[in-house]
């Protein structure tokens, strides 16, 4: 709390020999404050907002992944993996981002493929698919070519909202 200060008329030219008067001294001690204080709140806004918009990279991330246990150590030990991928292959140790998409054309798949890449994401992709012989053009290559992913091609049964058959997912 500053205090009240009392109103001064706005300094006029100095003459030689005069002098400022205390009151005057005082105003301006304040205002000076005030703007000095005002100036470092913004700064101190500006600092939090660039904070907030940094990228942090791996190795300025604490390692949290010695905390959350892997899928296969909670496995039961006779436990067998009967699905594999319809290609590619899971690395042992790595993240997985997973997803699923049917009757996406390539374009779909490279964009949210290569925005993943563009991260620095280096762990694996999991995609699940329509079968292979549904997919429309080009989407096999890709997916065959992009850097790791992991695809499994299911052959699908869609259904509508009576259990009957339906012609593809759109309809079921």
């Amino acid at each position: 709390d500053k205090g009240i200060l009392e109103e001064t008329p706005p300094p006029t030219k100095k003459q030689p020999g005069s002098q400022v008067p205390e009151s005057a001294k005082a105003t301006k001690s304040a205002t000076d404050d005030a703007e000095k204080e005002e100036e470092e709140e913004e700064e101190d806004e500006d600092k939090e907002a660039t904070q907030k918009e940094e990228v942090h990279h791996d190795d300025e991330v604490p390692n949290t992944k010695a905390a959350l246990p892997k899928p296969s150590d909670m496995a039961d030990p006779d436990a067998e993996i009967i699905f594999q991928p319809t290609y590619g292959k899971h690395r042992k140790n790595q993240d997985a981002v997973f997803a699923a998409g049917v009757a996406y054309d390539a374009s779909t798949y490279m964009l949210f493929v290569q925005s993943l890449l563009d991260t620095g994401y280096k762990g694996d992709i999991v995609l699940s698919v329509s079968s292979l012989s549904s997919l429309k053009p080009n989407v096999e290559e890709f997916l065959r070519s992009a850097e790791n992913t992991v695809v499994y091609a299911l052959d699908l049964a869609c259904v509508d909202n009576k259990g009957g058959d339906a012609n593809d997912n759109v309809n079921g």
